[in-house]
C-alpha cells in the first residue's frame, strides 16, 4: 500500500473472501468496478490459500484491488476479521461480500445514504435477490419475538412480505 493510499478514508472498503472461486470472483469485482455512482471504497480480496490461482489472477486483472494471500484457508470470519484488522482506521464503513456477489448499480450509494441518516445503526445487510430476480428467503431475518412467531405462524410474513407489521425487516 502506498503512503498516499494508506492516509486515504473511504467510505468503504470491501472485502471478498475466496477460496478456489476464480470464475465467480470476476464477476463480484467488475459489478463493484462498474458502478460509476458509487462512492468511494477499496476492494480488498482475503485469499484463502486457493489451489486454483485466485489470487494471482486477481492481483495481474484487478490492480487496484488489494489482495491478502493465507498460506491456509481460515474460514470466511477469520478472513472478513483479518482484513477489518488490516483497514481499521481506513474507511469509515466495511462491506463484506461472498464471491458470488453482484452488486447492483446503485447499492453502495444507496447504502451510504441510509448509514449517514441512521448513525445508530451498527450493521446492515443488503437485499439478496436470486438470478431470478426473486427474493433470497433465507437473507431475510428478522428479532424473533411472539409477534414475529404469531406472524409466521399464519404464514403472514409470506402474505405481505414488504410489511413491517410482519416483523420483518425488508
Amino acid at each position: 500500500m502506498t503512503e498516499e493510499e494508506n492516509c486515504q478514508m473511504w467510505d468503504f472498503v470491501v472485502v471478498v473472501v475466496t477460496w478456489n472461486v476464480k470464475a465467480l470472483v470476476q464477476g463480484c469485482l467488475d459489478s463493484l468496478f462498474d458502478d460509476r455512482s458509487a462512492p468511494s471504497f477499496k476492494a480488498v480480496v482475503v485469499d484463502n490459500a486457493s489451489s486454483d490461482g485466485t489470487a494471482a489472477w486477481v492481483t495481474q486483472n484487478y490492480p487496484a484491488v488489494d489482495t491478502i494471500s493465507n498460506g491456509l484457508n481460515l474460514g470466511f470470519s477469520a478472513a472478513n476479521n483479518q482484513a477489518i484488522s488490516k483497514y481499521r482506521g481506513q474507511a469509515r464503513y466495511f462491506v463484506l461480500l461472498n464471491p458470488d456477489t453482484l452488486v447492483q448499480p446503485d447499492a453502495l450509494r444507496r447504502m451510504l445514504c441510509f448509514l449517514n441518516s441512521h448513525p445508530e445503526a451498527g450493521i446492515v445487510g443488503g437485499k439478496v435477490v436470486k438470478p431470478d430476480g426473486a427474493l433470497d428467503w433465507p437473507c431475510k431475518r428478522s428479532f424473533q419475538t411472539p409477534e414475529v412467531f404469531f406472524c409466521r405462524a399464519l404464514a403472514l410474513d409470506r402474505l405481505f412480505p414488504w410489511s413491517g407489521d410482519s416483523g420483518d425487516i425488508t
